[in-house]
């Protein structure tokens, strides 16, 4: 007996280690391509390594020793190990391990296909949401880094020449341009309400900045050249303008409010603009103040430049007649730059790859659940066999055939089916609660994983029904 279970254990031991061999390799390569895929640096210590080793050694080994003491049950009982095993396997206890098991693999099948649905729709909202303003065809060009005389002596100059390109619409120059994140300030309207402070987004604009953009502006004006009270004016979005505490744009024209480090005056409103995704789509609605920069210190001269094409430029030969400009105009400095809608969209990437392998992993959670299904189908089948063939030989039609077989199929799943719906409810939920813009989900969101679910059932369990049906029942009989 300790010659058997010796020999038992040693081959169980070997095949598990193999087994736990070949896991590692294929999970030290997949976190490679997956990290490197992601751009993230982890190294082998930060993953612990001595933690999985130690468990996968334990799980080996009490496997191998569970499996060598099975063996030795079975050969020191004079019984075949064969027909013993699969006694086992039809046990009622073994079927009710198969069908939960089948069950699980169809609930993870349900809830990560509806969530591929959900994460595919929030993504693809996203990407085609409109930003509230034009981003199509806007170069930003960073300032040059030279001195700070030198550079606004050549601000004005630079616009004219890039201007007088003849598919160039519109040059526009700010202290932040949509996809960055401007500085944020405390604002109040009067002394009364100066411990109602709020935080607003503060950019510094020139007088072509709505129009460069495309920003609306739904009530009074933006800023104009020829009018010299606009160096203390300021424009408002419509968030700003409800968090001051106007009950309207129109209301919000002509007051004054201060600005945290602009103390010594106030500014006036000249105009409210519709809101807009200024510094990312991922981040919101957030308030804005756009005044003339100019004023000392911060916001005294810009950090680039804007440029919109007119439709229809090749903009990778207009963006070499920018940089020819630019190159020109600023004593041969590095030229830096970059199209605002990919800024824009850049904070998206990141989505789309885990769009790609969530995809990928329901592609693979749904070939295990065929897997299980065409498994546990040909195994019931196996089971019924001798009295399907009876049945047949009977004259049982065809379809009560059907119904015998997928009765059982039918309970897994709407069973999974019920557990999966408040599953996908409270991850989806908890997922999209990161995003302040949500994409409107439907049902069909949420019936899409089971759908697919029985799809699966349906495939495969018809592929298993036809063998049984078309097999002439003698030969199960002869057999029996």
């Amino acid at each position: 007996e300790v010659d058997i279970f010796y020999h038992q254990l040693l081959e169980a031991f070997v095949r598990h280690f193999l087994a736990l061999t070949v896991s590692l390799l294929l999970f030290f390569q997949a976190y490679s391509v997956f990290f490197e895929y992601l751009d993230i640096k982890i190294t082998y210590q930060e993953l612990e390594l001595h933690s999985i080793f130690f468990w996968g050694i334990t799980i080996v080994v009490i496997g191998s020793i569970v499996e060598g003491l099975l063996h030795l049950k079975l050969i020191t009982s004079m019984r075949d190990v064969s027909n013993a095993i699969s006694g086992i396997k039809r046990s009622p206890w073994a079927i009710f391990f198969r069908r939960s098991l089948l069950l699980i693999q169809l609930v993870i099948s349900t809830v990560t296909t509806s969530l591929t649905a959900i994460v595919i729709q929030q993504n693809d909202h996203l990407m085609n949401l409109d930003y509230g303003f034009n981003a199509k065809n806007v170069l930003h060009v960073d300032k040059p880094a030279i001195q700070k005389e030198q550079y606004k002596k050549n601000i004005s100059a630079f616009k004219q020449r890039l201007l007088s390109h003849k598919n160039i619409h519109s040059v526009s120059s700010s202290t932040a341009s949509p996809g960055m994140f401007p500085l944020r300030y405390e604002i109040w309207l009067d002394e009364s309400s100066q411990k109602m402070q709020r935080p607003h987004h503060l950019v510094g604009v020139d007088k072509d900045h709505f129009e460069t953009f495309e920003i609306p502006i739904i009530k009074g004006r933006s800023f104009a050249q020829d009018h010299f009270e606009d160096t203390m004016a300021v424009v408002l979005t419509k968030k700003s303008v409800e968090l001051l505490g106007f009950h309207s744009p129109s209301a919000a024209i002509g007051e004054e409010i201060n600005i945290e480090t602009f103390t010594s005056s106030p500014f006036k409103i000249n105009g409210v603009a519709e809101d807009c995704y200024f510094n990312s789509i991922k981040r919101g609605i957030a308030p804005y103040v756009f005044m003339l920069y100019g004023k000392p210190d911060l916001y005294e001269l810009p950090i680039g430049f804007d440029i919109r094409f007119k439709n229809g430029t090749d903009l990778a030969k207009a963006q070499e007649d920018v940089e020819k400009i630019f190159l020109d105009v600023f004593n041969d400095y590095s030229f830096i730059s970059g199209w605002i809608e990919e800024t824009m969209k850049a904070p998206l990437e990141t989505e789309e790859i885990y769009q790609h392998m969530l995809i990928s992993l329901s592609l693979l959670i749904i070939a295990i659940a065929c897997s299980g299904v065409a498994s546990l189908s040909s195994f019931f089948i196996s089971l019924k066999a001798r009295e399907l063939a009876i049945r047949k030989t009977l004259g049982t039609s065809r379809r009560g055939i059907i119904r015998l077989l997928s009765l059982d199929f039918i309970y897994i799943a709407i069973l999974s089916s019920i557990i999966s719906v408040p599953l996908i409810q409270k991850i989806s939920q908890s997922w999209m609660s990161r995003y302040p813009i949500k994409a409107e989900l439907t049902f069909i969101h949420f019936a899409i994983g089971t759908l697919f679910v029985l799809l699966i059932i349906a495939g495969m369990l018809s592929i298993n029904i036809y063998k049984i049906i078309i097999k002439d029942p003698s030969e199960e009989l002869r057999s029996e």
